[in-house]
């Protein structure tokens, strides 16, 4: 009879996804695009929204004292293109994009 070797128990860590939230939304948007951000962070920093063109040109800018920020940005003043939506939150950093028509 050979030796059977015992099954080694392994201990997977577990990761939780961070529980911060960004929607930009319509995407593409036409005439405004709401973006939202809801902080998980216990942090008494602001929270900080930049949009930025293709370029790196900031085209708009908002900070909260809030945990939850939500802006309805005019985007019919705007070049057609894409851009970037930053957020930064403490020593977190989100992003994401959206296109604007």
């Amino acid at each position: 009879m050979a030796d059977r070797e015992t099954p080694k128990e392994e201990t997977l860590a577990v990761v939780e996804a961070p529980t911060n939230s960004l929607q930009v939304y319509p995407n593409p948007a036409k005439q405004s695009a709401v973006i939202s951000y809801q902080s998980s962070v216990n942090s008494q920093q602001p929270i900080e929204l930049v949009v930025v063109d293709v370029l790196g040109r900031e085209v708009y800018k908002e900070t909260s004292q809030s945990p939850i920020l939500r802006t309805n940005l005019n985007v019919s003043q705007l070049a057609a293109g894409v851009y970037l939506v930053k957020v930064q939150d403490g020593e977190q950093k989100v992003g994401g994009r959206v296109g604007f028509q």
